[in-house]
C-alpha cells in the first residue's frame, strides 16, 4: 500500500514537470509569437526589413523546433527551460541593442512571469542578471549615442536599468517565495500523506482483520448453509425413508407371522422325517444283518469253488499224463505191430518152419490192432474228457470270478450300508437339532414380532420429529443464505475498498 502511494507521488511530481514544461513553452511561444507579429507589422509600416526580422525568426525558429522534439520525446526534460531561457535572451539582446525605442526592454517582463512557473530561482537569477547587462549595455550605447536630442533620455536609461533590476529581484523573490511556500506544503502533504499512510495501515489492518473474520464467518456459513441444506435433505430423506420404513415394517410382520406358520409347519414335517428316517435305520440295520449272512455265503461259496477248481486243476493234469501214457501205449502198439509184420516175412521165408511164427505173428497182429483201436477209442474217451475237464475249469474259473465280483460288491454294498447306517443316525442327530433351533426360531420369531411391532410406534414418532427437523432445518437454511448474501455483500465492499486504495 504505501508503495503504491509513493508510485502515486512519483506520478503526480512527473506530471508537475510536465505541466510546468508545456505553461513555459505555450508562454514562451506566445511571447515569441507577439514579438514576431509586432514586427511583421513593422514590416507593413516599413519602419522595419525583412533582413531585420528574418535574423529574428533565425533566432527563435531553429530553438522552438528543437524544444518541441526535446518535449515530444520526454515532456519532463530539464533542458526545455534552459533552451527556452538561452533563446529568449538571444532574442531579447537583438531586439534591446539594436531597438530604435526604448521601451523594448519590457519585452524581459513577459518572460519573467512564465519562468515564475519553472521555480528555479537560481535560472531566473542567471537571466536577470544577464538581463540587467544586456539593459545597462543598452544604455551605454544609447549614451554613446546620444546627440543630445533627448534632454529624457538619462531618465529613460535609469527607469529602463531599475526596472530590469526590480523585475529581477522581485521575480527572484516571488520565486523563492512561491518555492518556500510549496515546499511548505510539499513538507504538509508529506506529512499528511505519512499520516494518511499510518491511517491507511491501521484501516487495511482492520480491513484485513474484518476481511479474514468475515472469511471465517463466510466459510462457517457456508459449511451452515451446506449443513442446513444436508439436514434438510437428510430430514427429508428420513420422513420417506420412515414412510418406507413403516411399509416394510408392516410386510415385516406380515412375514413374520407367515414365518410363525411356516415354522410350524417345519415342526410337523420335522417330525415325519425323523418318523422316517427311524423306520429307513430300521430298515437299513436288517439289511445289514442280511448283506451280513450274505457275506458269511459267499465266503463259503468262494471256499468251495477253490476246492473245485484245484480238483479241477488235477484233473487236467491226470488227464494230461493219461494223454502221455496212451501216446507211449500207441507207440508200442505201433512197433508191435511192425515186429509182427517183420516176423510174418520171416515165417514165410522159412516155409513150413515157420508156420508156428506165421500164426503167432498174425496173433501179436491181431491183439496189436485190438490194442490200437483199444488206445484210440480211450484216447478219444481221454480226449472228450479233457475237453470237458477244460470246459469244467473254465466254467468254475468264470464262477470264481463272479464270485469274486459279487463278494466286492457284497462288501462295498456292506460298507456302503454301514455308511447309511451313520447317515441315518446323524440325520437323526441333525433333526433333533434342527427340531431344538426351529423351537428357537420360533420363540426368536416372537420376539422379533414384539419388537417389530416397538419399532412401528418408534418409527412414528421418529417421522414426526423428522418432519418438524426438517421445518427448522429449511428456516435455518433460509437464514443461513440470508446471512451469506450479507457477508458477499460486505467482501465486496471490502473489495471496493481495497481496489479504490
Amino acid at each position: 500500500m504505501i508503495g503504491g502511494l509513493y508510485m502515486a507521488k512519483e506520478k503526480k511530481m512527473l506530471s508537475e514537470k510536465q505541466q510546468i514544461n508545456k505553461t513555459l513553452i505555450i508562454s514562451w511561444q506566445i511571447t515569441i509569437a507577439i514579438v514576431l507579429v509586432a514586427y511583421i507589422l513593422e514590416i507593413v509600416k516599413q519602419t522595419k526589413t525583412v533582413g531585420y526580422c528574418a535574423v529574428m525568426w533565425a533566432i527563435t525558429i531553429p530553438f522552438m523546433i528543437w524544444t518541441l522534439v526535446i518535449y515530444k520525446k520526454n515532456p519532463e526534460s530539464k533542458l526545455i527551460k534552459y533552451i527556452a531561457a538561452i533563446d529568449y535572451l538571444a532574442l531579447y539582446a537583438y531586439v534591446l541593442l539594436t531597438g530604435d525605442t526604448v521601451l523594448v526592454f519590457v519585452y524581459i517582463f513577459p518572460f519573467f512571469s512564465a519562468l515564475i512557473a519553472s521555480n528555479d530561482v537560481k535560472l531566473m537569477r542567471n537571466v536577470g542578471i544577464a538581463a540587467i547587462v544586456l539593459n545597462i549595455a543598452s544604455v551605454v550605447l544609447r549614451l554613446i549615442n546620444n546627440d543630445g536630442s533627448n534632454p529624457g533620455l538619462l531618465a529613460e536609461c535609469e527607469i529602463q536599468v531599475a526596472a530590469a533590476v526590480l523585475i529581477t529581484l522581485f521575480s527572484c523573490v516571488s520565486c523563492s517565495f512561491i518555492n518556500r511556500l510549496n515546499e511548505n506544503k510539499v513538507a504538509a502533504m508529506e506529512q499528511a500523506a505519512k499520516e494518511q499512510e499510518l491511517l491507511n495501515a491501521r484501516v487495511m489492518n482492520l480491513v484485513g482483520v474484518v476481511e479474514e473474520n468475515i472469511g471465517i464467518i463466510n466459510e462457517s456459513s457456508k459449511q451452515m448453509s451446506a449443513s442446513a441444506k444436508t439436514t434438510a435433505d437428510a430430514m427429508n430423506e428420513i420422513t420417506q425413508g420412515s414412510d418406507r420404513t413403516n411399509e416394510a415394517i408392516d410386510n415385516q410382520i406380515v412375514r413374520t407371522k407367515d414365518i410363525q406358520s411356516l415354522i410350524s409347519n417345519q415342526t410337523e414335517l420335522s417330525a415325519n422325517i425323523k418318523a422316517l428316517v427311524t423306520t429307513a435305520k430300521d430298515d437299513v440295520d436288517k439289511s445289514m444283518a442280511n448283506m451280513n449272512m450274505l457275506d458269511d455265503g459267499a465266503k463259503k461259496v468262494k471256499d468251495n469253488n477253490d476246492v473245485v477248481k484245484k480238483n479241477m486243476e488235477e484233473l487236467n493234469e491226470k488227464t494230461e499224463e493219461m494223454q502221455n501214457i496212451i501216446s507211449i501205449i500207441a507207440n508200442i502198439t505201433s512197433q508191435t505191430n511192425m515186429l509182427a509184420l517183420n516176423a510174418s516175412i520171416e515165417a514165410a521165408r522159412a516155409g513150413e518152419a515157420g508156420r508156428g511164427f506165421s500164426v503167432v505173428a498174425s496173433q501179436i497182429t491181431e491183439l496189436a490192432n485190438q490194442t490200437k483201436a483199444a488206445t484210440e477209442n480211450i484216447s478219444e474217451i481221454v480226449q472228450a474228457l479233457g475237453e470237458q475237464a477244460n470246459v469244467a475249469y473254465n466254467a468254475v474259473n468264470s464262477m470264481v470270478e463272479i464270485n469274486d465280483n459279487q463278494n466286492e460288491i457284497i462288501s462295498d454294498t456292506n460298507a456302503k450300508f454301514k455308511s447309511i447306517f451313520a447317515d441315518m443316525n446323524n440325520i437323526v442327530a441333525d433333526v433333533d437339532k434342527q427340531d431344538a433351533q426351529i423351537k428357537d426360531i420360533n420363540d426368536a420369531s416372537g420376539v422379533i414380532l414384539d419388537s417389530t411391532n416397538s419399532i412401528a410406534e418408534i418409527n412414528s414418532k421418529l417421522k414426526e420429529y423428522a418432519e418438524e427437523t426438517d421445518g427448522l432445518a429449511q428456516t435455518n437454511l433460509t437464514n443461513t443464505l440470508e446471512m451469506s448474501g450479507l457477508i458477499d455483500a460486505v467482501m465486496t465492499e471490502i473489495e471496493n475498498f481495497r481496489s479504490g486504495e
